[in-house]
C-alpha cells in the first residue's frame, strides 16, 4: 500500500531527553558560586587590622545582598516556566539579575577598601583577608552562570518561535510561511491594556522599596552601586509580582 503524500511539513521530532536543570554546566556554576558566597558571608573575614576584623559578611550588608540575589537567580534558572517562556524579559532575567549582583559586589569592594583606607590614614595597618577574594570569585561564578542561562533561554525561545512559524496553518488547512500571510491586527482590549499599567505600578513600588531598603542598610553617597543593585531587582520583580497578584485576584471562577 502506497501512502498518500503528506501536505505540509513533517511533524516535529520529539526532543531528546534533556538532563536535569541542576545538571547543566551553567547551573552547576551558580551552585558552586552560591556555596563560595556562603563561605564569604558566614565564615571568612574581608578585611582586618591587627586587633580585630573590621569588615566581614556579618557587618557588611552587600555580602547578604549578593547571596540573596544569587539564590534568586538559581530559582529563575531552574524554573521550567522561565525556560519555556516566550517573554524576552523573562529570558534575559538571569542576566539582568547577574548585573544587579555584580553591582552589589562592587559596593562591597568599595566599602571594604574605604574602611581600610580610613584605618591606614590613622596609622593603623589594615589588610585584605581571603573573604574578599572569595566573595569576588563566588559572585563571578553566579553571574557567569546567570548570563549563560539567559543566552540558552533566548536560543530556546527563538527555536520555538521558528517551529511555530514554520508550522502555521491557513484557513484552508494548507501550510504556508508567515511571510505570505500578511500583517495581523490585534484589538486593544482592557485585558491587554491593564497588565502594562499594573506592571508599571509594580516597578515603581519595587523602586521605592529598594530605596527604602538601601536607607535602612545605612545607604550613603558612596553606596550608589548597592542602590543600583537593589533598584534593578525591585524594577524587575515588582512588575512580575504585581501582574501575578492582579491576575490571581481578577481570575474568573467557573
Amino acid at each position: 500500500m502506497i501512502d498518500r503524500p503528506r501536505i505540509g511539513p513533517p511533524p516535529p521530532a520529539s526532543p531528546a531527553a534533556e538532563p536535569g536543570m541542576l545538571a547543566k554546566p551553567a547551573n552547576l556554576a551558580i551552585l558552586a558560586g552560591l556555596a563560595v558566597l556562603a563561605g564569604a558571608e558566614f565564615v571568612l573575614s574581608w578585611a582586618s587590622i591587627p586587633e580585630r576584623v573590621i569588615i566581614d559578611g556579618r557587618n557588611e550588608p552587600d555580602g547578604l545582598i549578593t547571596l540573596l540575589i544569587g539564590l534568586l537567580i538559581l530559582l529563575v534558572v531552574v524554573s521550567h516556566s522561565a525556560a519555556s517562556s516566550d517573554s524576552r524579559i523573562v529570558q534575559v532575567l538571569p542576566a539582568l539579575l547577574s548585573v544587579s549582583l555584580l553591582a552589589a559586589l562592587l559596593d562591597g569592594v568599595q566599602v571594604t577598601t574605604t574602611a581600610m583606607g580610613d584605618y591606614q590614614s590613622m596609622g593603623t595597618a589594615a589588610s585584605l583577608d581571603p573573604g574578599m577574594a572569595v566573595e569576588v570569585i563566588g559572585s563571578m561564578l553566579v553571574a557567569a552562570g546567570g548570563a549563560a542561562t539567559s543566552v540558552a533561554f533566548v536560543r530556546m525561545g527563538l527555536q520555538r518561535r521558528a517551529e511555530r512559524e514554520a508550522a502555521r496553518p491557513t484557513s484552508h488547512g494548507q501550510w504556508v510561511s508567515p511571510e505570505k500571510e500578511g500583517p495581523k491586527m490585534e484589538r486593544v482590549t482592557p485585558d491587554l491594556a491593564l497588565p502594562p499599567t499594573v506592571g508599571a505600578a509594580g516597578a515603581a513600588l519595587g523602586l521605592v522599596t529598594a530605596v527604602w531598603l538601601d536607607g535602612a542598610m545605612g545607604g550613603s553617597d558612596t553606596s550608589v552601586a548597592r542602590l543600583a543593585a537593589l533598584g534593578l531587582v525591585g524594577i524587575l520583580l515588582g512588575p512580575a509580582l504585581s501582574v501575578s497578584l492582579w491576575r490571581r485576584s481578577t481570575r474568573r471562577r467557573p
